[in-house]
């Protein structure tokens, strides 16, 4: 059994880790764990709750969402724009 080494109320570190980015504040353990462990830690400043892996005493660390960055520019007017089905005529009906 591995030891305890974050307690549930213990002030921890919370280290957000995301590409090109790391960012500490202060948390407080919501549950106990061991080193690798998943917890919930109360985020002080913002009253949230996230989930971190302990990655030492009193160090809590979560890894933000690697983003993608797409480019999303229309396209000018004058370029046709292809659709990858036919275009159909909607008929409206009488009856």
């Amino acid at each position: 059994m591995k030891p305890m080494i974050v307690q549930r109320n213990d002030t921890v570190t919370i280290i957000y880790e995301a590409p090109g980015l790391t960012l500490t504040l202060r948390g407080q353990a919501q549950d106990a764990g061991a080193l690798g462990d998943t917890i919930n830690v109360l985020n002080v400043q913002s009253k949230r709750v996230v989930q971190g892996v302990i990655s030492g005493p009193g160090r809590v660390t979560v890894v933000g969402a690697i983003t993608r960055v797409t480019e999303n520019t229309p396209q000018p007017a004058s370029t046709p724009v292809s659709l990858p089905f036919p275009p159909t005529t909607l008929h409206k009906s009488t009856a």
